[in-house]
């Protein structure tokens, strides 16, 4: 069993764990997405070991090997998003999973596109959306739907999955590709109220993972416009899984207790409002 992890490292360097494809069978979907989107994090784009690494555990699981994205080059310079995800395809039973990247506190872009929180209307999506969020997926999009019209073209089945950020940008590439499947990891609030029911109208199937005090699933604020859909998933605090939790205890907003928590941490054990997002501690839940 995966023990918690309240180290600075694994909130910030999720990438730097083994994979745990190959050790055992992966016991569900939503485990699978979780360790997807943390091998998101692998630094494909610029290290060669990182692209070798994915290709490995990818392969582990059964599927070939990863197409990647990357948006830094596409469009002039200084207005890339600096956003990354990859696809790849199972022939075995023809699922195709696309992950996203969540933030890097080493890029400032990602940092940039976080707090780029204002809302913005687009035709590919209903209501009002992060604008961060939506220049992100729309960077993105022209590469991922190349894939999905070539070598993804053979699916059954799409699952897109990502955390944090990335979980972000795959709620939005979700609605836009027509998946089958969505599992979202310590997703933050995405868009407004119209935006959410225009996602609860599709035909996707979705899950959305909270682990206990996570603050980015708690961000942006409600205030600000912002709305959760009611389809999350519980991570009790001793890990066990409540997948019918009170959608009040899935859709908190940020209050005076987590400002005071994250006023005190510690260097090297971070609060629950912050180790409660790695990656690894929604693993730990889902993974034998």
């Amino acid at each position: 069993m995966i023990a918690y992890d309240s180290s600075p490292t694994a909130l910030f360097f999720p990438e730097t764990r083994p994979t745990v494809f190959g050790t055992a069978a992966i016991p569900s979907e939503e485990a699978l997405a979780i360790e997807a989107a943390r091998l998101a994090y692998l630094c494909f784009e610029t290290q060669v070991q990182a692209r070798l690494d994915l290709t490995s555990a990818l392969r582990a699981a059964d599927f070939g090997g990863p197409t990647t994205f990357n948006d830094r080059s596409v469009v002039p310079i200084g207005f890339f998003t600096d956003s990354q995800g990859y696809a790849a395809l199972r022939k075995a039973d023809g699922l195709a999973i696309l992950a996203f990247r969540g933030t890097q506190p080493t890029r400032p872009r990602d940092i940039l596109l976080d707090f780029d929180f204002h809302t913005a209307a687009s035709p590919h999506w209903p209501g009002s959306v992060h604008h961060g969020f939506l220049h992100a997926a729309e960077a993105l999009w022209p590469d991922v739907k190349a894939w999905l019209e070539g070598e993804g073209a053979s699916r059954k089945l799409l699952l897109v999955c990502g955390h944090s950020l990335g979980a972000a940008i795959a709620t939005l590439i979700a609605m836009r590709s027509k998946a089958e499947r969505l599992i979202t990891i310590g997703a933050p609030r995405v868009g407004d109220a119209t935006f959410v029911a225009g996602l609860a109208a599709t035909q996707i199937k979705r899950t959305r993972i909270v682990d206990s005090d996570d603050i980015v699933t708690q961000l942006p604020p409600k205030f600000l416009g912002y709305r959760h859909p009611n389809d999350g998933v519980l991570i009790e605090k001793n890990g066990h899984i409540n997948l019918m939790p009170n959608p009040a205890q899935v859709d908190q907003d940020v209050g005076l207790q987590i400002l005071f928590n994250l006023a005190v941490p510690s260097i090297e054990a971070l609060p629950p409002v912050l180790s409660d997002h790695a990656t690894v501690n929604y693993l730990r839940a889902y993974w034998p």
